[in-house]
C-alpha cells in the first residue's frame, strides 16, 4: 500500500488540523484506494498536542523543548518513511509543514502540493523548491488548487486493487 503523509497546519486552526485529513481519509475507504494517509502524531494522539502549550514555554522550558522536541523527530521519521508527501497550504501553515516539506525535498519524495492560498502566501523558500521542482523534477511535484481536485488525481492514480493506469 502506498503511504502519504498529511503536511499541513495544525496549531494555527480552530480544529487542529484534523477535518482535512479526516476528509482524506473517509475519501480513500470510501473509494477503496491503493493508499494510507500518514498523519502527524498531534493530529491522532492527544498527548502529542502542541496547541495548549504556550504557558508550558514559560512554566518549565526544558519541558517545552523535550515535547517538541519529540513531536518534530515524530514527524520528520513519518515523512521518511512515507512513499510521498502531500502538502496542504491554506493559509495556516506553520514550521512543522515548512519543515516537513524541506524533509521531503531532500528525501526525494514525490511532492502533491495543494495550494489554496496566493502565491505569496507561501514561504518564499517553499515557493523557490516548488518553482524548482516543476522546472527540474516534474516527476516528483503535483500541484493543486483545491482538496477536490487532489481527490480527483488520487481517483485516476491509485485506483482500488491498485492497478495504476
Amino acid at each position: 500500500m502506498f503511504k502519504i503523509y498529511t503536511s499541513g497546519g495544525i496549531q494555527r486552526r480552530r480544529d487542529g488540523g484534523r477535518r482535512w485529513r479526516v476528509l482524506l481519509d473517509k475519501f480513500a475507504r470510501r473509494c477503496k484506494l491503493d493508499i494510507e494517509f500518514v498523519h502527524p502524531p498531534d493530529t491522532v494522539n492527544p498527548d502529542f498536542s502542541l496547541r495548549t502549550d504556550n504557558q508550558l514555554l514559560y512554566d518549565n522550558p526544558t519541558a517545552w523543548y523535550k515535547k517538541h522536541e519529540s513531536v518534530e523527530l515524530e514527524d520528520l521519521r513519518r515523512v521518511r518513511e512515507s512513499d510521498a508527501n502531500v502538502f496542504y497550504y491554506d493559509g495556516n501553515t506553520g514550521f512543522g509543514t515548512d519543515r516537513e516539506f524541506l524533509e521531503a525535498y531532500n528525501g526525494n519524495k514525490p511532492i502533491y502540493f495543494i495550494r489554496t492560498v496566493p502565491k505569496t502566501s507561501v514561504q518564499h523558500w517553499v515557493m523557490w523548491r516548488v518553482l524548482h521542482l516543476k522546472d527540474t523534477s516534474p516527476d516528483r511535484l503535483r500541484t493543486f488548487t483545491s482538496l477536490p481536485e487532489f481527490r480527483d488525481f488520487l481517483k485516476v492514480h491509485f485506483p482500488a486493487g491498485g492497478k495504476k493506469p
